[in-house]
């Protein structure tokens, strides 16, 4: 369904309906429909309804277009800013087989959402809207984001998105792509998916395989610090780091590198081009990130969404630590803040033992801040206190994202069991 034009005159004529900003886009979904029936609209309202605890308003159908469906309704949802439109189709295509556990059931049906999300929220809006999705459709397997084209399957549906214990992390949001030039010696990242936040798509050009890796930490930063809080129009200097900084500016369309695997034509003009300050290229910051000397800062959200998994998944790291069996001559490490005034610093603390007060171990080095503790001093840090930890046994590294997060999930939320949020 291209319902954008649709959607946003009907934003922009309700003076009520919250912020819309002028480049945000759509969020389409599309759920996979389990069963052989084709889905009554109905049948899906009805469960959406039970879901959000409301009924929801059907206003009036909508245009079908490309692909062809069988339905397409405008619905108002209680709790969300802006009309949504609620679609059905035959299943055209397939998700991946590696989403899947176990064998993957013939979907014949999808239902598809077309939504504009919450400008000063689109993490928590896009969440609720899977949701509502894989309620609508009797507990759908596979979710398909059309704006990143990225498969969410039932391990990472049940991980980041039924988990009532733990937001999804920012990048669900977005996804870094990358294209090649025509002689496949350099290669260029752009973000696809902040439009629908209304922020705009980020690129770096002209990188090195072997910047790549280092590259994309350095695009899903600034993309997350964004989504926090907006960035300031270009040309702008951003601090993504203790003495990190870039440089986002406009794209000189008429320049800019050409690729074989082009970046779209039409998503050109939007992105942001990255540069160093002063610099062609950020290459000093890609270095030191590829040799593990620079770490880049994180939105407090998603530091506060690292620190609550890391104390989730605490209770895997302790039982590794006191089994002395585990791993002979491991590094166990645990991670903890420091503050003097404004100014917050994340530590590394080498542990050697667990008691009653919580983690024992010695500071790794000495913090920037100048707040009291010195490299080599003993810490005691309590689990609550704990931002995050790390076991390095050789070249086995295991870490709270290794942890199967299933294993800490709760996967039937009480909202998706019929009680109103």
């Amino acid at each position: 369904m291209n319902n954008q034009a649709d959607i946003m005159r009907m934003a922009e004529s309700d003076p009520d309906v919250g912020l819309i900003h002028k480049d945000q886009t759509l969020s389409g979904m599309i759920a996979m429909f389990p069963e052989k029936e084709k889905p009554a609209m109905n049948d899906v309202v009805g469960a959406m309804a039970v879901y959000v605890g409301e009924a929801i308003e059907v206003q009036k159908e909508a245009l079908p277009s490309e692909p062809p469906v069988e339905w397409a309704y405008r619905i108002r949802v209680p709790g969300h800013n802006h009309d949504m439109v609620l679609w059905c189709a035959q299943a055209t295509d397939q998700p991946p087989l590696e989403i899947f556990e176990g064998n993957k059931p013939d979907f014949q049906w999808v239902v598809g959402v077309d939504a504009l999300l919450d400008y000063t929220d689109p993490l928590s809006s896009l969440a609720d809207l899977i949701r509502m999705l894989v309620t609508a459709t009797s507990r759908s397997t596979a979710i398909l984001d059309l704006e990143t084209n990225r498969w969410h399957g039932p391990g990472a549906l049940a991980s980041y998105f039924l988990n009532t214990q733990l937001e999804p992390p920012s990048e669900m949001l977005w996804l870094v792509q990358s294209s090649v030039n025509q002689d496949d010696s350099l290669f260029t990242l752009y973000t696809k998916g902040l439009a629908r936040c209304g922020r705009r798509d980020l690129k770096i050009q002209g990188l090195h395989q072997s910047q790549l890796e280092s590259a994309v930490q350095l695009l899903n930063a600034i993309a997350a610090q964004s989504v926090e809080s907006p960035l300031s129009q270009p040309p702008t200097t951003v601090e993504i780091g203790h003495h990190a900084e870039v440089r986002l500016r406009e794209p000189d369309t008429e320049s800019e590198p050409k690729t074989d695997n082009a970046v779209p034509q039409e998503q050109r003009a939007a992105l942001l081009v990255l540069d160093a300050v002063e610099e062609t290229l950020p290459t000093n910051l890609l270095l030191q990130l590829t040799k593990g000397a620079a770490a880049l800062w994180l939105p407090s959200r998603d530091q506060a969404r690292r620190g609550q998994l890391a104390r989730l998944t605490l209770p895997h790291f302790t039982e590794i630590l006191m089994d002395e069996q585990s791993y002979q001559d491991a590094t166990y490490l645990v991670q903890t803040s420091l503050t003097d005034g404004q100014a917050r610093e994340y530590v590394w603390t080498n542990v050697t033992t667990q008691n009653e007060q919580g983690f024992v171990g010695e500071l790794i080095e000495d913090p920037i801040l100048e707040c009291g503790p010195k490299g080599g001093d003993r810490m005691i840090i309590s689990v609550e206190a704990a931002e995050d930890w790390r076991i390095e046994a050789g070249t086995t590294i295991i870490a709270p994202e290794n942890i199967d997060l299933k294993l800490i999930a709760d996967s039937t939320p009480p909202d998706l069991e019929g009680e109103s949020q």
